[in-house]
């Protein structure tokens, strides 16, 4: 037997993770694909009273596809205050959205 362990991608969810502004992990959370587009999701929404009780400076999201492939994977700075000040996308086919 091979004693190397086997890494398996997540399917179909996209994992969020919070950083503070020494980056130090915060808050993660991992959802299922569908649910992550039809639902809100306080790390990310309008709503930063979450962004400001962790102190949450900044979301990295990767959005895995049912075939456990990263669809996309963005970076979201937020100011003190938890509002959005910029964000990165990053594509599968290499295509970058910067606001």
């Amino acid at each position: 037997m091979n004693p190397r362990k086997r890494t398996i991608s997540p399917k179909a969810v996209v994992v969020l993770k919070g950083f503070d502004a020494a980056d130090g992990l915060v808050a993660e959370e991992n959802i299922n694909l569908f649910a992550y587009y039809e639902e809100l999701h306080d790390i990310l929404d309008e709503d930063v009273s979450l962004r400001v009780e962790k102190g949450i400076r900044r979301v990295v999201g990767q959005i895995y596809n049912p075939d456990g492939d990263i669809d996309q994977e963005f970076f979201n700075d937020y100011d003190v205050t938890g509002k959005i000040v910029r964000s990165r996308i990053v594509f599968a086919d290499g295509t970058v959205s910067e606001r």
